[in-house]
């Protein structure tokens, strides 16, 4: 595929300039029929494949487009890995402010996660349907409807996820129906390569937003609740961390002997980790981590103890 498809000047003076267009699609499929519904518009088009691809897209500069266009093939025509690439760049786009219209192919329906952005179910070769989709999505674009706000990158990393989370955090906290008692949460781990490989398929999360470490006696509490669902691995989110010594495995630490004795692996989080976190590969790469050093060590997976020390230190 072309990188870019320009019109002569007999074909802008028939339609008019569109515009320039963002084109959001995998590799295999023919996009002949969508790339001349956009060239008999004089629409140029550039691909994420050119300017950057996947995560890339997001230090690209994106304010010379004024729509993009974007392709979620059909299950049996595109990898896992190259859907996720195109719903991370229709992330990216539409965090920006592009104007987007999703075509969709059958016989998969639009996932929740493209809520908000304009989207059609339609095959690559329904030219009729292509053309008509997308005049009316240009019309809304021209008239100003889904106008695009200027939105530039960012030239320097700026940490945006511990305002976000800490907003989120006081929200829990002011909430009236907010619940003093245990709540575990079951989560599913679908184990793709690029996320938890490692752990198990079914994971209990809980969290507690003490100002003190958590004690023994909750943590081993924790435990029980794991053996109890026969769960391999649970996450405690706990945001100063759990009491005693992780090198003389006392108080809570000392829990991580009879955890491995049935079989569990507890993975420790704090508060401090998660306002560090850039990206979700953080967290992956972090519980990862945990979830070896609870089988090495016996049972908890917390911080490294160097770290420990030289935090005490």
């Amino acid at each position: 595929m072309p990188a870019r498809l320009r019109r002569d000047g007999q074909a802008m003076a028939r339609y008019g300039l569109c515009g320039r267009c963002l084109l959001i699609i995998p590799s295999g499929p023919d996009f002949s029929v969508l790339l001349a519904a956009l060239a008999d518009r004089a629409v140029e088009v550039d691909s994420t494949s050119d300017i950057g691809a996947g995560v890339a897209l997001a230090r690209a500069p994106l304010d010379r487009f004024d729509f993009g266009v974007a392709v979620v093939p059909s299950s049996h025509e595109g990898s896992t890995v190259a859907l996720s690439a195109i719903y991370v760049e229709i992330g990216v786009a539409a965090g920006r402010g592009l104007p987007l219209l999703v075509v969709v192919e059958p016989p998969g329906a639009p996932s929740p996660a493209l809520a908000g952005l304009v989207t059609v179910t339609t095959s690559l070769d329904n030219e009729e349907a292509l053309r008509l989709q997308l005049g009316l999505f240009l019309r809304q674009v021209e008239g100003g409807l889904l106008a695009q706000p200027n939105v530039q990158p960012q030239t320097a990393p700026q940490h945006l996820v511990p305002s976000a989370y800490l907003a989120r955090l006081q929200a829990v906290r002011d909430s009236p129906q907010l619940s003093v008692g245990w709540r575990s949460n079951g989560v599913g781990n679908t184990r793709l390569p690029e996320g938890l490989a490692l752990l198990p398929t079914v994971l209990t999360a809980e969290c507690k937003d003490w100002v003190r470490p958590v004690d023994s006696r909750t943590v081993g509490y924790f435990v029980n609740i794991l053996a109890n669902r026969g769960a391999e691995a649970g996450i405690l989110i706990a945001a100063n961390g759990i009491t005693g010594d992780p090198e003389e495995l006392s108080s809570a630490h000392a829990l991580s002997i009879s955890a491995v004795a049935r079989g569990i692996k507890l993975l420790i989080m704090t508060t401090s980790e998660i306002q560090g976190f850039r990206c979700t590969a953080d967290l992956t790469e972090l519980l990862n981590r945990r979830y070896l050093r609870a089988i090495m060590s016996g049972g908890l997976g917390i911080p490294d103890p160097m770290r420990h020390m030289q935090s005490r230190a």
